[in-house]
Formats: structure tokens, C-alpha cells, sequence
């Protein structure tokens, strides 16, 4: 069998398997309704504002629009809250105030050494589904 045929019997097997699983597709069911939130600080938030515009437009193809949030984008909020809260706190404000249990939050961070990950952690606690995606530094 060759390559791109291997690839794509694997693709078979690991959808056929989600499928199957059905905890997993009452989380994706759930998920399909929640609010996705992402955030990052510097170039990263660039992306998170960029998957945030992808996921309300058209992303692969046409679709019902998802409802993300960038939480870069209101530079309003984000000095009211560094002024009244300080720096560290101006994404768990507006997770904690924009987005409840049962919503998606994904963090991005470049290097990975961002200080503000246990932002992302602390979505854990509040019942969102948490994703990070960091690079290998």
C-alpha cells in the first residue's frame, strides 16, 4: 500500500473510531454550540484574531458561521482592566465575563514560555474545553 494511500486508510480508521465513541460526539455536539475564545499577547494575538475571523467567515468552505471571540481586539477593555486589575488579569476578566462552561478557549503562544498560561489553565476550573497551542521553546 502506498504512502498517501496509508494516510488516508489511517484518516478512515481515526474518524471511524471517533464516530464509534460516543462520549466523544456528545463533547463535539457541545462544543459545535459553544462560543470559541482565543487569545495571545504580541504577534500570537494576530493569530487569534486571525482564527477568530476564519471561524465567523467562510474558513475551508461555506458553513454556518461559529461565534468566536478575540480577546485582543478592545483595546477599551484591555486597559480598563490592566488599569483596575493589572496586566496578568486583562484575559481572565473577559473569559470570565464573556464566555461560561461548556465554551471552547483556546491560548496561543509562540515560544511557549508565556507567563500568562495559567490563564489557560484556569479555564480548566471554570468547565471550558482548553486548548493551547504553543511552539517548542
Amino acid at each position: 500500500m502506498g504512502t498517501i494511500i496509508g494516510y488516508l486508510v489511517q484518516s478512515h480508521d481515526t474518524l471511524q473510531a471517533a464516530i464509534d465513541d460516543p462520549a466523544f460526539c456528545r463533547t463535539i455536539e457541545g462544543i459545535a454550540e459553544a462560543t470559541v475564545t482565543a487569545l495571545r499577547n504580541g504577534g500570537s494575538a494576530a493569530d487569534a484574531q486571525h482564527i477568530a475571523g476564519e471561524m465567523l467567515s467562510r474558513l475551508n468552505f461555506d458553513r454556518a458561521p461559529a461565534a468566536p471571540l478575540a480577546l485582543t481586539t478592545d483595546s477599551s477593555v484591555m486597559t480598563a482592566v490592566a488599569n483596575d486589575y493589572g496586566y496578568g488579569r486583562i484575559f481572565e476578566r473577559q473569559i470570565l465575563g464573556l464566555s461560561g462552561s461548556g465554551d471552547v478557549l483556546i491560548a496561543i503562544s509562540t515560544s511557549g514560555r508565556s507567563p500568562k498560561q495559567a490563564v489557560m489553565w484556569g479555564g480548566f476550573g471554570w468547565g471550558h474545553y482548553c486548548h493551547f497551542w504553543c511552539g517548542s521553546n
